[in-house]
């Protein structure tokens, strides 16, 4: 028998309190920002840059597309793509093990 959240009555992954993996890192996840320790949904809210929320008339998909397509073509990708001298994996890449 699953047993549910007590918040949003999805399964419940963690015993106690009784909540979802959703509902726990809403609840208990923090981030450590500038000496001290903030509740992730704020810490998000502080750091997104303007006007790459998700917006309310789009799709989670759409959101995501449309984050995909900021972060690529600022060029943040390829400054954290390099390994600092690593090979980078490829789809032709065995996994290391």
């Amino acid at each position: 028998m699953n047993h549910l959240c007590v918040d949003c009555n999805r399964v419940a992954t963690h015993a106690n309190p009784q909540l979802c993996d959703r509902c726990m890192a809403r609840k208990h996840s923090t981030q450590y920002f500038n000496g001290k320790y903030i509740p992730y949904p704020e810490f998000y809210k502080m750091t997104v840059p303007e006007g790459m929320g998700k917006q309310e008339d789009e799709t989670r998909d759409e959101w995501c597309a449309r984050s995909q397509e900021y972060i690529q073509g600022g060029g943040y990708a390829r400054r954290i793509g390099k390994g600092k001298g690593k090979k980078r994996a490829t789809e032709s890449s065995e996994v290391d093990t």
